[in-house]
C-alpha cells in the first residue's frame, strides 16, 4: 500500500478520532440507557408491561417513514458542507415546513387512535405515538444537520441530554413505586421534548432566520425528499425485514412473546448502538475522499471490523450467564438470543460498510431493491414459521437467515461497483456464525462457548499478520 495515500496523510486520522469520541461519547451513553431497559425495567415492569413498552418502541422506530426521505435528502445532500456555508434562510424555511407537516399528521393519528376499535391499551399507544413523532422528526432535522455538516460535539450534547433525562426520571419513577409502562413511555416523551429544545438552541441561526418565499421552500423540501426518498424507503424496508417478524409473533403469539422476543433482540443492540456512531462518522469522511481510493479503504475497515464483530459474539457467553439469573422469567428469551446474537455481525457490517458507502457512491436505488427483495423473503418466512409452523424459533432463526442473506448479497453488489475484492473473507464469516448457533444449540454445558472461542483463535492466528499490517497503514500511513 502506497503510504502517501494512507489514512494519516491530509489528517483524516486525526479527524476521523475527534469526530468518534464525540459520537462515541453519545452512543455510549445511549448504550448505559439501553442497559437500564433492557436489563432493570424487564425486573420491574413484568411480561405484560414490558410488552407493551416494548410494542411502544417497536412502533416509534417507523415514525421517521412519515418525513418521506426529507431529513435523509439533507443529510444526503449536505453531507461533508460545513455549518458556516448552509444558507440559513432556505434551512430555517424546511424546518417550519417539516414542523408543519408533521404536526398536522400527528393529528391525524392521534384522531385515528380514538376513532378506531382499538383496546385501551393500544389506543394509548398509538395516540401518545402522535406526539412522539413530531418531537422525534423535528429533532432529526437538527441532529442531521450536525452530522452533515461535522458538529459531532454538538450532536453528542443533543443525543446525551436527551438519555441523561429519561434516565433520570426513570431512576424517580422507579425509586417512587410509580414505573407503569405508561410512566415510562411519558418520560421518553419529556426528554425529547427537552433534547428538541436544546437541538433548536443550538441550531438557533438555522432556526430563526428569515425563512425564503414558499415557492422556493416548497421547491426545496421537493429536492430534499426526491434525494432522500429511496434511502428512507430503503431504511423501511430494511426494518421492516425484522419488523413483520415481529409484528406476526405479536398477531400470533401476544404482546407477551413479544416481549420475550424483543428483550431477546434489544440485547443485541448495545453493539449496534457503538457501530452505528462509526458509521456516522465515516460517511462525511469518505464524501470527502478521491473516488480512486475508496476500495482501499473499504479493505481496510473491513479487515479490521470483522474479526472484532466475530469476537463480539463471545460477549454472548457472560451475557447469557448474567441474564439467566437476573431475568429468570424471561428464560425463553435467552433460547432466542443464543439464534439472534449473530446477527450483530450482518447489520453491523451493513450499517458501518455496505450502508455507508451506498450512500457515498450514491447507488441508493440498488440497495433499495436489495432490501425490497429480503423483504418479501422476510414477509414469507414470517408467515410459516408463525402461522404454518407455530414456533418462535424458526422465526428467529428466519431473522439470522434473511439478514444474513441480505448483507451478503449487498455487500457482493457493493464490492463489485466500486471494484475491490474481498477473498474468501465472507464464506468465512458465514460459517463463523453458523457454527456459533449450531454450537449453541447441539453441544452441551460448556462446549459450545469452548468450540467458538478455539475456531475464533484459529482465525486471529490466520489472519494476524494481515491485520498488522492494515493497522498500521491506516494509524501510520506505512505499508
Amino acid at each position: 500500500m502506497d503510504p502517501s495515500n494512507g489514512f494519516h496523510v491530509n489528517g483524516r486520522i486525526q479527524r476521523f478520532s475527534r469526530d468518534f469520541s464525540y459520537a462515541a461519547l453519545s452512543s455510549l451513553i445511549a448504550a448505559a440507557v439501553s442497559v437500564l431497559s433492557v436489563l432493570i425495567l424487564p425486573k420491574f415492569l413484568g411480561l405484560e408491561d414490558y410488552g407493551y413498552l416494548a410494542l411502544f418502541l417497536f412502533y416509534a422506530s417507523y415514525v421517521p417513514v412519515l418525513q418521506l426521505g426529507w431529513t435523509d435528502g439533507i443529510y444526503l445532500r449536505f453531507g461533508g458542507v460545513k455549518y458556516e456555508e448552509l444558507d440559513r434562510s432556505a434551512f430555517s424555511s424546511q424546518f417550519l415546513l417539516l414542523l408543519i407537516s408533521q404536526g398536522s399528521l400527528g393529528l391525524l393519528l392521534a384522531a385515528y387512535a380514538v376513532a378506531a376499535p382499538l383496546d385501551t391499551q393500544r389506543e394509548f399507544l398509538l395516540a401518545t405515538l402522535a406526539g412522539y413523532m413530531v418531537l422525534v422528526n423535528a429533532r432529526f432535522f437538527f441532529t442531521y444537520i450536525m452530522q452533515a455538516s461535522g458538529r459531532f460535539r454538538e450532536y453528542a450534547r443533543v443525543t446525551v441530554s436527551d438519555r441523561l433525562i429519561y434516565l433520570s426520571i426513570v431512576t424517580v419513577l422507579i425509586a417512587a413505586g410509580e414505573y407503569g409502562y405508561r410512566n415510562i413511555v411519558y418520560a421518553d416523551l419529556v426528554a425529547k421534548t427537552a433534547s428538541l429544545i436544546g437541538a433548536i438552541y443550538l441550531c438557533r441561526t438555522v432556526v430563526f432566520a428569515r425563512p425564503t418565499r414558499l415557492h422556493l421552500s416548497l421547491n426545496e423540501a421537493r429536492r430534499n425528499i426526491f434525494a432522500g426518498a429511496q434511502i428512507m424507503f430503503s431504511n423501511t424496508s430494511n426494518m421492516l425485514i425484522l419488523g413483520v417478524v415481529r409484528y406476526s409473533i405479536d398477531r400470533t403469539f401476544g404482546v407477551v412473546a413479544f416481549g420475550k422476543m424483543a428483550l431477546a433482540l434489544n440485547v443485541t443492540s448495545f453493539l449496534m448502538v457503538l457501530i452505528n456512531a462509526t458509521g456516522m462518522v465515516l460517511f462525511p469522511l469518505l464524501r470527502r475522499a478521491a473516488p480512486s481510493r475508496l476500495p482501499a479503504y473499504y479493505i481496510a475497515i473491513r479487515t479490521l471490523l470483522m474479526p472484532a464483530l466475530l469476537g463480539s459474539l463471545l460477549l454472548f457467553y457472560p451475557v447469557n450467564a448474567v441474564l439467566s439469573v437476573w431475568l429468570p422469567a424471561y428464560g425463553d428469551s435467552l433460547r432466542y438470543l443464543s439464534i439472534v446474537f449473530p446477527v450483530v455481525v450482518f447489520e453491523a457490517r451493513m450499517a458501518l460498510l455496505v450502508n455507508t458507502y451506498f450512500k457515498t457512491v450514491r447507488a441508493e436505488s440498488i440497495l433499495l431493491a436489495i432490501n425490497a427483495g429480503a423483504l418479501l423473503i422476510s414477509g414469507a418466512l414470517a408467515y410459516f414459521s408463525t402461522s404454518v409452523v407455530g414456533s418462535l424459533d424458526v422465526a428467529a432463526l428466519s431473522i439470522v437467515a434473511v439478514l444474513g442473506l441480505r448483507s451478503t448479497i449487498a455487500e457482493l453488489t457493493i464490492l463489485r461497483i466500486i471494484r475491490a475484492r474481498v477473498s474468501s473473507d465472507l464464506w468465512i464469516e458465514i460459517f463463523m456464525v453458523s457454527l456459533f448457533i449450531a454450537a449453541n444449540w447441539f453441544a452441551p454445558g460448556f462446549v459450545h462457548a469452548f468450540l467458538y472461542t478455539l475456531s475464533f483463535a484459529v482465525l486471529l492466528l490466520l489472519k494476524r499478520n494481515e491485520i498488522r499490517e492494515t493497522a498500521r497503514w491506516i494509524f501510520t500511513g506505512d505499508s
